[in-house]
């Protein structure tokens, strides 16, 4: 009887001690992710970081009030679990009652992990308002900046490659080719202007998808963003055209705003021209093909200047 007991109190003690740590190794990696996400959140310079570390730390906020319905779930089972241990050892010490000292042994390894009154369980409610506390700071610091991220959204962070394709029809066609960086994104509809308001569309792909798209007055389209593209990295191809008229005419050839389709931080300019086009390229451009622009710009910018495109009539 008395190996009995022994056995008994061990099985006790082994399975208060486990749910125990069950409970800490919960307890430090919330609260490690809630603060690595809190500083995130006041240190964050752009508005994806804000919301994202935002979002996180609420869900950890809300699993802390999970955790309280499983700690008592947890308690309700242990206090049965306690009286049925008990009737087992009084039962195997062959009496009806316990000593004190064996009951009180009991409680011990029966104890109630985090309980209120153990000192885990206050660590654990200064923790949560420490949590709670950079959650406020987090939010105070994304109000007061808050057109700075707008700014931000809307100033995308983009580079662009575009060319330009002169034939014998009058009309420039024109390819851009931009990438979007994921953190940038986050709105639902991207704004694509054409550098001459006499300038059209005609397709739109992103990420290899034919995209849709409307007008939003001259030489403006709004293109809607999926929602599974907000995040992630996004290659557009543009494909539109525009009267070679809208070029002026330069002491030295032809002149072109720098004007690109979105919100840039690099933008580079190639022309190619057909032979049948009536044009060619300055003689010390290379033959068929040239580069009149490539450059960069921080911040992002849409409107950097003009520039020479090297053409000139055939003589």
């Amino acid at each position: 009887a008395e190996e009995q007991r022994r056995d008994l109190r061990g099985a006790f003690k082994a399975g208060g001690l486990r749910v125990e740590r069950i409970a800490w190794a919960y307890l430090l990696l919330f609260t490690s992710v809630g603060a690595y996400c809190g500083v995130r959140l006041l240190l964050a310079d752009n508005a994806r970081d804000g919301v994202l570390f935002g979002i996180i730390l609420g869900a950890v906020l809300i699993n802390q009030s999970v955790i309280k319905l499983w700690y008592w779930v947890m308690n309700v089972k242990i206090s049965v679990l306690k009286e049925l241990k008990l009737v087992r050892l009084a039962l195997a010490s062959g009496s009806t009652e316990l000593a004190a000292g064996e009951e009180s042994d009991v409680e011990s390894f029966l104890r109630k992990p985090l309980g209120h009154g153990s000192g885990s369980g206050k660590l654990e409610r200064r923790l949560r308002y420490l949590v709670l506390i950079a959650l406020a700071l987090g939010g105070a610091l994304l109000g007061s900046n808050h057109g700075r991220y707008k700014a931000q959204m809307a100033a995308i962070s983009a580079k662009e490659l575009t060319e330009w394709h002169f034939d014998s029809s009058g009309t420039v066609q024109a390819v851009s080719r931009i990438k979007i960086d994921e953190s940038s994104c986050l709105s639902a509809q991207l704004s694509l202007t054409l550098p001459y308001a006499s300038g059209v569309l005609r397709s739109v792909r992103l990420n290899e998808q034919e995209a849709t798209f409307e007008s939003a007055g001259s030489g403006t389209y709004r293109v809607p963003i999926p929602g599974e593209l907000m995040m992630e990295d996004i290659q557009l191809v543009a494909v539109w055209h525009f009267p070679f008229t809208a070029l002026k005419q330069g002491e030295h050839g032809y002149r072109t705003v720098l004007k690109t389709l979105v919100p840039v931080k690099a933008y580079t300019l190639n022309v190619v021209i057909d032979d049948a086009s009536g044009y060619e390229l300055s003689p010390w451009l290379a033959k068929g093909k040239a580069t009149p622009f490539s450059g960069t710009s921080n911040p992002p910018q849409q409107s950097l200047g003009s520039c020479g495109l090297g053409i000139i009539k055939k003589r």
